[in-house]
């Protein structure tokens, strides 16, 4: 009796209290973010898989030309090895968003999978360079089919809070991949190497049998019951009732919103500023990346460490540029929500263009073998720089800067380019070796960032904590005198305020039953979606009801409760 008099007198302490709710809210929090951290890493098993793929090139050409017992190439040949993976990616972007829409994200990712591990047997037994060429056309076109699974997997499994995090958890184990097969280059020979990256898509394909699919496909093909069995298990394993608000949200916004990406699109789509102005800025982006060295060093960085007297074996220095590009990625997830986009950008390519300056200062200075640690060491300075931003910034812009109509499509249209930009600049690089020479490549890689920067600096807004819809409404102007989505925002909360006056003088009753909740809450925002509400008055009460359901399923707070004391006989 006594200890129960306790507990109870415990549980009356406020402190205590508090202490308890916090508890259960981070506990209830942590199953809901759990099962979608689980679904994005078992997706993330097969980017491993493909960022392998990237790497093996690298490895491939340094074994090839160290080899005595299998086929020698020459450098033409050897340049097609870094270059013709990816002049066929645009072929398989082409079919991506088919594709993914045909089978199912899930099952997209496992049946890619299946070329992928037949792909590191040919190389594991090839015999003739058309061999290895085969192959690599082969895993161009898989890296191209997967872009939309990848992409549409993770936005529509995700919580607003998550999403950004994971999505950038993408490149992070794309580069883990390419780290992987340095690593095993540096020990094995490349015929071990393919060997050992059989494995790995076997495995990928097992672990997704274990995540659900993703329950806005599977509303599009009218599975409404396993719709609900894949959303429940992705909030924390909870019953279809625990979700059912949530679940009718997710199906009106598909079968009824007029901007979902089920609507047929037009032409005039591919025309308009809200198209064309995002994708001029991507590709600038995407040039940039490619033009400014990454792609060449990561590809040939066996020749570049040995042409650089690299005072450690090239294999293990070609490792440890992994690992700088790697911790690169990780610094780019940490600081790109505290710093924005702009900021991050442009002072890791300055820091990139001095890195990259040591190579030519300790070839002309002649500053002896000795000192044979500077140029490499500023390679990796380089490479770590380029990682925080350069290298993941285009495919996070692609999932912010496209409108709904556009976003599938053109998010294949801007992947195709960024490959046809890495494939040039693979193929080039030899060609421009020989006539520029080494130092001179790494001196015009400087002036492509010095100058693209500039560009970029007057090309691209601040769009990191901006919503989706500030973004596209910023690009669709066809007159934006700003670096920030935010003028933007302002013009047009100042319209949207403007046209609340006006509607309250021409339906006095309607804005009279409101006029105190809106008086007292000046968030711009909040004005703007009541706003679209109100225009809504001329409406069925289904429609109105049917908008009201999803800003509930969104907002319970007073914003809610504004909305919620329209009243439907004045609409």
């Amino acid at each position: 009796m006594h200890q129960n008099n306790a507990l109870s007198s415990s549980l009356r302490n406020p402190r205590n209290k508090n202490l308890i709710c916090n508890v259960l809210s981070t506990t209830t929090k942590c199953r809901k973010n759990l099962p979608q951290i689980l679904a994005v890493c078992v997706k993330n098993v097969m980017l491993i898989g493909f960022g392998m793929t990237l790497g093996f090139p690298t490895v491939l050409i340094g074994g090839l030309e160290d080899s005595k017992v299998d086929f020698q190439m020459t450098h033409e040949q050897l340049s097609w090895i870094g270059a013709i993976n990816l002049i066929f990616v645009p072929l398989g972007c082409l079919v991506s968003g088919p594709y993914c829409d045909k089978f199912g994200r899930k099952k997209a990712m496992q049946m890619a999978n299946i070329p992928l591990a037949l792909v590191w047997l040919l190389f594991r037994y090839s015999s003739s360079p058309w061999h290895l060429y085969l192959a690599l056309s082969v895993i161009g076109i898989l890296l191209g089919l997967i872009e939309a699974p990848v992409v549409t997997y993770v936005s529509e499994v995700t919580t607003p809070n998550l999403r950004g995090i994971l999505f950038s958890t993408s490149t992070l184990f794309t580069i883990l991949g390419t780290l992987c097969s340095f690593f095993l280059g540096s020990i094995y020979y490349w015929r071990s190497v393919a060997q050992i990256a059989f494995l790995v898509p076997l495995i990928s394909i097992n672990l997704l049998f274990l995540i659900p699919e993703s329950p806005h496909w599977l509303i599009k093909m009218n599975r409404f019951d396993d719709a609900q069995k894949s959303l429940a298990w992705l909030r924390g394993w909870v019953t279809k009732e625990d979700i059912h608000q949530e679940y009718a949200t997710l199906n009106a916004f598909i079968h009824n919103n007029p901007t979902s990406e089920s609507k047929p699109t037009s032409c005039f789509n591919y025309t308009s500023p809200s198209f064309l102005k995002p994708y001029f800025l991507i590709s600038v982006v995407f040039f940039l990346r490619h033009f400014s060295g990454i792609t060449n060093i990561q590809t040939y960085a066996v020749e570049i460490f040995q042409h650089l007297h690299a005072p450690m074996d090239k294999y293990n220095a070609t490792t440890f540029m992994g690992v700088f590009e790697l911790l690169g990625c990780i610094t780019c997830v940490c600081l790109i929500r505290r710093l924005g986009k702009r900021k991050l950008t442009f002072f890791t390519m300055g820091c990139s263009i001095i890195a990259l300056s040591t190579i030519p200062i300790y070839s002309y200075g002649s500053l002896g073998k000795d000192r044979n640690w500077i140029p490499m060491s500023g390679l990796f300075a380089y490479c770590f720089f380029q990682h925080c931003s350069l290298r993941t910034l285009p495919w996070i812009l692609i999932g912010e800067v496209y409108t709904p109509q556009t976003r599938s499509i053109a998010s294949g249209i801007s992947a195709a380019t960024g490959y046809f930009f890495g494939f040039f600049a693979n193929k080039l690089f030899y060609g421009l070796v020989n006539e520029l020479t080494l130092n001179g490549v790494f001196i015009m890689y400087m002036l492509v960032l010095f100058f693209g920067g500039c560009v970029l600096y007057v090309i691209m807004p601040e769009t990191e904590g901006k919503s989706l819809e500030e973004i596209c409404e910023y690009f669709a102007n066809s007159r934006n005198d700003k670096n920030s989505v935010d003028g933007e925002r302002i013009e047009r909360n100042n319209n949207n305020n403007k046209e609340i006056k006006e509607y309250k003088g021409s339906h006095k009753d309607l804005y009279a039953t409101n006029k105190e909740t809106v008086d007292s809450d000046k968030d711009n925002d909040d004005n703007i979606t009541y706003n679209k509400v109100k225009a809504r008055r001329t409406d069925s009460s289904d429609d109105y009801i049917q908008s009201l359901n999803r800003l509930a399923a969104n907002d319970s707070g007073p914003s809610y409760k504004r909305f919620e004391s329209l009243n439907l006989n004045d609409i």
